[in-house]
């Protein structure tokens, strides 16, 4: 397996990292870009294990940062919290325009990328920006999402009250205990773009293959979003795959340790649909 890290820029002059794996042979692989989600980033938890995993299934795999995920230099750390305060998912699916834009180009990837079979996998949040990058954009040819939400923007008429107020709201990292501000331009991107981003009509527009993975014991988002999803889907184009037991994160923690069972499982479901719809 080939790993690498290189910088890509988006649309807006903002640049982002991520990480390139090939399997070793020299040919074209179909392609894989997968996405973190709110507070999340490249490297953590699960992602490289994950990625790698995926490389394995005869995959060419991209694991991104989004360019508003506050983290800098250092690939573990938010130390760029103002630009954390102001991404908005209009700036994500900037960034996977870029990746997009360079695998078609070639210039990522070369002769080892197949321009032709790219899907997407995205968790948490991450899920959410994929859904709509796969409803508008045909060079996705497949998607997966983990953990998913079933709508963006769902918050308390107080959160909503006090992030108007303030211009921007506090949302404490649990792990690292950062105070993580996110400014009220997030809020307003979501309501300018309403229809495209809502997640229900992304969803029923679907004309490619979509597997939503959840774990039943999701304590984050629970599992009832994963039914929604799939609901909203037309007729036979998605699959829904529960991870009896599992977490928001598999069981899985940050720094990542070994790989659980219910992490194991959700890999194997997700490997098997991009081999059946890119392979």
């Amino acid at each position: 397996m080939i790993e690498r890290t290189v910088s890509l820029t988006n649309s807006r002059g903002l640049p982002f990292q991520l990480d390139v794996r090939l399997p070793a042979e020299d040919r074209a692989y179909p392609m894989i870009i997968v996405c973190h989600g709110f507070k999340g980033f490249k490297d953590f938890a699960f992602f490289p294990y994950t990625s790698r995993r995926l490389c394995q299934g005869g995959f060419a795999v991209v694991t991104m940062n989004f360019s508003g995920n506050g983290i800098g230099d250092d690939p573990v750390a938010f130390t760029e919290l103002d630009k954390f305060a102001q991404n908005t998912i209009s700036q994500e699916l900037d960034d996977i325009d870029a990746v997009l834009n360079s695998l078609a180009q070639g210039t990522l990837l070369g002769a080892q990328g197949d321009a032709q079979r790219i899907g997407i996998m995205g968790h948490s949040r991450g899920g959410c920006t994929a859904i709509v990058k796969a409803a508008h954009d045909a060079r996705l040819q497949c998607l997966v999402t983990w953990s998913s939400p079933a709508a963006l923007g769902r918050y308390s008429d107080e959160v909503l009250r006090q992030w108007k107020e303030e211009g921007r709201y506090n949302f404490v990292n649990a792990r690292t205990k950062q105070d993580m501000f996110v400014n009220y331009s997030y809020l307003e991107d979501l309501q300018a773009n309403r229809e495209r981003y809502s997640l229900d009509l992304a969803v029923s527009r679907l004309t490619i293959p979509y597997l939503v993975v959840h774990g039943t014991e999701d304590e984050s988002v629970a599992v009832e979003a994963a039914h929604r999803l799939h609901g909203y889907a037309a007729p036979g184009r998605a699959a829904l795959a529960l991870v009896d037991g599992a977490t928001h994160t598999f069981g899985t923690k940050h720094p990542f340790e070994v790989p659980t069972p219910a992490l194991d499982q959700a890999i194997e479901r997700t490997v098997n649909w991009f081999q059946r719809w890119l392979c």
